[in-house]
């Protein structure tokens, strides 16, 4: 099995440390790529295809918002998935981020076993079971059903 390939954009170094320490517990084998900016996140993206990209929204700078703006109008990153990890409990904000194109928004919890569990259970949700779209595919999709409606090849 090979590794996931994640991004962990967070801003706070107890955070971080918590995820990575969830991370090298679970079943899955990860690569962690840390980031505490919105910006070097949106920049790392345009160097790296990652597989799933764990997001906080309050970041120096650009906040978590505005990066998945950015993400969603990168080619490189249109269709990366997006998984919004907050101690945001705003459901305005919550509905903010969902609306941008997050695919995904998680409350991180209260203890380290409580992470543990949330981490393994979205991560193995988004690499084992669900079939999130593609824009590309659905696109190519789309034109061909178009062309089969219109009598074209």
């Amino acid at each position: 099995m090979n590794p996931l390939e994640m991004l962990v954009v967070e801003d706070n170094p107890g955070d971080v440390r918590l995820i990575r320490e969830a991370f090298e517990i679970l079943d899955r084998p990860c690569e962690l790529t840390v980031t505490s900016t919105g910006e070097e996140a949106i920049e790392k993206t345009r160097q790296h295809a990652y597989d799933l990209v764990f997001l906080d929204l309050v970041l120096p700078g650009i906040d978590g918002f505005e990066v998945i703006r950015a993400l969603r109008k990168q080619v490189e990153s249109a269709d990366l998935l997006i998984v919004v990890l907050t101690g945001v409990h705003s459901e305005q904000m919550i509905q903010q981020a969902y609306a941008l194109g997050a695919n995904c928004c998680l409350t991180k919890p209260p203890d380290f076993d409580s992470l543990i569990s949330l981490l393994r259970s979205a991560t193995r949700f988004w690499s084992q079971v669900a079939r999130p779209p593609r824009k590309d595919s659905a696109m190519e999709g789309s034109r061909d059903e178009s062309r089969r409606a219109s009598g074209g090849a």
